[in-house]
């Protein structure tokens, strides 16, 4: 499922050699590890995080439904 924060983008720093990739938040999503250029593979254990950003958009949801009903009784 798309979230409104999907689009957004955070740095995965690689432990080996430092360097830094660039991934959306829709991509770190559905992808549990990241190889890194110097062939490492990075491992995403995000699951308080998804579990958190899950949260995050439900509330989002909420607030919208919440604001498009209150439009339509003005």
């Amino acid at each position: 499922m798309a979230g409104f924060l999907d689009d957004q983008m955070l740095t995965i720093t690689c432990s080996r050699c430092g360097h830094i990739e660039k991934r959306s938040i829709g991509w770190i999503k559905a992808n549990s590890q990241c190889t890194c250029i110097c062939g490492a593979i990075v491992s995403l254990k995000m699951d308080k995080f998804r579990r958190q950003l899950a949260d995050t958009e439900a509330s989002y949801d909420r607030y919208k439904k919440t604001v498009n009903d209150n439009n339509k009784r003005v």
